[in-house]
């Protein structure tokens, strides 16, 4: 009786304890079938079903024409917009807006058969985010949210950073401006999202720390302060100009991105799909950039590409055995007859005797062999197509700047998840693998795991 009861007892507490092991999951770590996918815990369908093409929220697309973006960007842009939009009915009106060190009295809009054309102002010196903020929220205040009641957004797309202006004492001057309106645009309840497509960008990059300055290159720190990733951003301007992160919180994933292939769809068919509805066909939340966890059903968009590459050196074995035998002395009682041999035996005789053998002093001595192997180079490249080591399982990045902890049999090391195995090195405490956040192990060894 008393086992029932303690059987009992602990499938009660296995109960308990399951939803906190599988809670990255649908349905408590459950997967969705292959019709459908999984975000933020919820199963949708991987189809867009509205009957009428609408926004489901506000947007406001915002282009950075200043002498931060190069001519074949400007190119390749043009062509972007054409893909994205030209599916739209004519009747579905894009707003948009061009920026250089200043920015248009007001918001315009397109549509699908009069597209526009962006053109650069290289002759501009500054770029003057915080002016095209000011013109927005003067739209928004008019057209968004407070007439149709539907979330504020705001693309903006760059391949630089702020850039002082005759108005801005420095460029942290303008990047202190362009952030501290960005916050003041969030507070309001506007999403931002933040595209630089500048090379050296990198949307999985650290960023500068509170009470750090920020370089005026430093592209992840401040696409990201500007984007919706980050609240509560304080940020002033030091005695060298320069600006100077007081504090910041996270607050989400995926709203500053930058190009991991050649293909810029990517970038933006998420938020397209989110936003304007009935038009592609494709659930918006059914995306990795949107969240869609991979491991839990199907889902839209590049997988992370990986290049595994292991490299094993020639080595060489010298093995040397060396066997000394001592001189040894047998006596041997034999009952047969006993032909002469090396020993001496004096008699033959078919009674008993008794013989002797003497063994001589014998030393054997084996020379050093050399065993010599090569092993050639191998090198193995993997190709996934955003569910190998490198995606974040979750709806947010991982860890103690970003606030979200990676899945069961998943460690995180710098805000992003891995799938845990001691052959990983960032899934080591020693190498920056954060515990609170995954499974860590204690310290890296390069031949041995302890």
């Amino acid at each position: 009786m008393l086992s029932k009861k303690l059987f009992s007892i602990s499938l009660m507490l296995l109960s308990l304890y399951m939803p906190l092991i599988y809670g990255a999951g649908c349905g408590n770590g459950s997967s969705c079938s292959s019709d459908k996918c999984c975000n933020n815990g919820t199963c949708y369908s991987l189809t867009d079903t509205s009957s009428k093409v609408d926004y489901s929220e506000n947007i406001v697309l915002v282009f950075d024409v200043s002498s931060n973006v190069q001519s074949s960007t400007i190119t390749k842009l043009n062509s972007l917009l054409q893909s994205i939009t030209g599916s739209f009915p004519e009747d579905l009106e894009v707003p948009y807006l061009f920026f250089s060190d200043s920015a248009p009295t007001k918001v315009k809009s397109y549509n699908s058969e009069e597209l526009i054309t962006i053109r650069s102002e290289a002759s501009a010196v500054g770029s003057n985010f915080k002016a095209a903020f000011e013109q927005i929220e003067t739209f928004y205040n008019k057209y968004g949210n407070k007439k149709n009641g539907k979330k504020n957004n705001i693309l903006v797309i760059t391949e630089g950073n702020p850039k002082a202006t005759s108005s801005d004492s420095s460029n942290g001057d303008a990047i202190v401006k362009a952030i501290n309106y960005a916050t003041k645009l969030k507070n309001s309840g506007i999403r931002i999202y933040t595209v630089n497509v500048n090379s050296s960008a990198n949307e999985d990059a650290d960023i500068a720390s509170a009470g750090s300055t920020i370089a005026d290159n430093d592209y992840d720190t401040v696409m990201q302060l500007l984007s919706s990733n980050y609240n509560n951003v304080q940020v002033s301007t030091d005695s060298n100009g320069k600006a100077k992160i007081t504090s910041y919180s996270a607050s989400g994933s995926y709203h500053y991105r930058t190009p991991t292939s050649s293909d810029w769809n990517e970038l933006f068919e998420d938020i397209v799909a989110n936003i304007v509805v009935g038009v592609h066909g494709k659930n918006g939340k059914c995306f990795v950039r949107s969240g869609c966890l991979v491991p839990y059903g199907t889902c839209y968009g590049n997988v992370v590409t990986t290049t595994t590459t292991t490299s094993v050196k020639p080595t060489t074995t010298t093995t040397t055995t060396t066997t000394s035998v001592k001189p040894t002395t047998t006596t041997t009682t034999t009952t047969t007859s006993v032909k002469p041999t090396t020993t001496t035996t004096t008699k033959k005789t078919s009674s008993t005797k008794k013989s002797t053998t003497k063994t001589t002093k014998s030393k054997t001595t084996t020379t050093t062999t050399k065993n010599t192997s090569k092993t050639t180079k191998k090198t193995s490249k993997t190709k996934t197509k955003k569910a190998d080591p490198t995606i974040a399982y979750s709806s947010k990045k991982c860890g103690s700047k970003n606030g979200a902890t990676c899945i069961p049999g998943y460690c995180c090391n710098k805000g992003k998840c891995y799938k845990n195995s001691k052959n990983v090195k960032k899934c080591y405490i020693d190498k920056g693998c954060e515990p609170k956040y995954g499974l860590c192990y204690n310290k890296y060894y390069k031949y041995k795991y302890y």
